[in-house]
């Protein structure tokens, strides 16, 4: 018996070494993978934000590049959600991102999207720190995009609660910043989870490049990837009209809000566009594309309203700093409200292409 147990115990500590030594394999892998940006070189993570180390590396790895690299910040526009929710084939190789990295090609110029699903102003603000800090530490220049949908600035977004959507994105935000958009009492609950969370994403290139590996399939979350395992099996049902009607008028009030110039966002936006200018000093916005059909509820004299309060906040910058594209395509190259079909994110690519020009 005696015997047995020795025998047990040296069985457990050779699987505990075992494991030991391929955890600490494969975080010499992850920390390989992370420093050279092979995947960032080879997967499209456009509409995906982790950490804030990846999204450090990201634009790191953009400014590797033999030429300077044009980094993309939005949201859900400039990812493959809606096309994956539509069982687009080949979404993640049909976004705008992925079109303007093939225009870009041959200025050998990389084409890094640090936009994910549901971003807001208050996490663009964030990453405008995070860009400006690695930039100028790089002392290497970059080209810099900024798209802004109607959403961002929406009447919903100016409640508590709503001002930022990643908390691994606060340590970015200066104190000031950080107590206007996160009530104290939500950022206390959240400083905890938030703390550890940072830390294992700091510390561990694992732990970071696991959690954007999961992203393959838990896209744009895990309850759409268990949805399309479902799919998979029964079929997909068919969108009745009810459900597009939901869909329709969830959205619809976007497009009938006068903005504020005092609002939330706003005030946002006006604090984040001279960090993205001391990244970029020629920092191009674009005001994404919008569905015609919504954009008509509000009528003409309410977008141009919000055009122009919006080109207003970027202010006056470089020339052709702020482009309006928000009536520039038809209904037939969307989606929905906002989001485009592949023909229209080549669309848009060109577009933006031709306002970056061929020079850094």
């Amino acid at each position: 018996m005696a015997g047995e147990n020795v025998l047990d115990r040296r069985v457990a500590a050779a699987a505990a070494l075992t494991f030991l030594l391929l955890l600490a394999f494969a975080e010499l892998v992850s920390r390989g993978l992370s420093a050279t940006g092979v995947l960032d070189g080879r997967i499209s993570f456009s509409g995906v934000l982790t950490s804030l180390p990846e999204l450090e590396g990201r634009v790191r790895w953009g400014l590797r590049g033999q030429s300077p690299p044009v980094l993309l910040l939005g949201d859900s526009v400039l990812g493959a959600s809606a096309m994956c929710e539509r069982g687009q084939p080949g979404a993640r190789r049909s976004t705008m991102p992925a079109a303007l990295a093939g225009r870009r090609a041959p200025m050998r110029s990389r084409v890094v999207s640090l936009a994910a699903d549901g971003l807001v102003p208050g996490d663009l603000e964030a990453i405008s720190y995070v860009l400006e800090k690695t930039v100028s530490r790089s002392a290497r220049p970059a080209r810099v995009v900024l798209v802004v949908n109607v959403r961002m600035l929406a009447s919903e977004l100016d409640r508590e609660g709503q001002r930022v959507s990643r908390d691994f994105l606060l340590p970015a935000l200066p104190p000031a910043s950080c107590a206007e958009l996160v009530p104290s009492a939500a950022l206390e609950g959240e400083a905890v989870g938030t703390r550890l969370y940072g830390g294992a994403a700091s510390a561990s290139a694992l732990f970071r490049v696991s959690q954007q590996l999961r992203t393959l399939w838990y896209y744009p979350t895990p309850a759409d990837a268990r949805q399309r395992l479902v799919e998979a099996v029964f079929g997909k049902p068919p969108v009745g009209d009810v459900e597009e009607a939901a869909l329709r008028m969830r959205v619809e009030g976007f497009y009938q809000e006068l903005w504020r110039e005092d609002a939330p966002a706003a005030r946002t936006l006006r604090r984040l566009i001279p960090a993205l200018r001391h990244a970029d000093p020629r920092l191009l916005v674009v005001f994404s594309p919008q569905n015609p059909s919504f954009m008509a509820k509000g009528g003409p004299e309410l977008a141009a309203a919000n055009a122009n309060l919006l080109r207003t906040i970027v202010g006056p910058g470089a020339s052709g700093s702020f482009v309006d594209l928000s009536a520039a395509f038809g209904e037939e190259l969307f989606l929905d409200h906002c989001h485009m079909t592949p023909e229209g994110n080549l669309r848009l690519a060109e577009e933006i292409d031709r306002r970056l020009g061929s020079h850094a």
